[in-house]
């Protein structure tokens, strides 16, 4: 009688993947004033977040990316240091919304969102 055995080896190499986008400073809640110019912080260790305004029961406004910012919103702060504030100036009632950013690392394996 002949009995065999097989079994299977699967090796797998474990290339280091990129660590998700760490928060320095995020968003907090606002209190503003018809016409003033408003300042929404978000500081991170990587990357390039990209803002949002929140809509309920519907698809979120992107107010920013890589290349460009809807007007009036701005982008300011010390891109090289991970600064990128949501500006809105001159703000109206109509602004009064939840804002949130979204941010991937690298290997675009991790996002990071913060809502306000």
């Amino acid at each position: 009688m002949f009995i065999s055995c097989v079994a299977f080896l699967v090796v797998v190499s474990m290339m280091a993947a990129a660590q998700p986008p760490d928060i320095l400073i995020g968003p907090e809640d606002t209190l503003a004033y018809v016409g003033e110019t408003v300042v929404m912080k978000c500081t991170v260790s990587s990357g390039q977040p990209k803002w949002y305004r929140v809509v309920p029961g519907g698809s979120d406004m992107q107010l920013s990316d890589e290349i460009s910012v809807l007007n009036p919103y701005q982008i300011v702060g010390d891109q090289s240091r991970g600064e990128y504030f949501l500006q809105i100036p001159n703000v109206q009632v109509s602004d009064s919304n939840s804002y949130q950013w979204e941010l991937f690392n690298a290997d675009r394996n991790y996002s990071v969102t913060e809502l306000r």
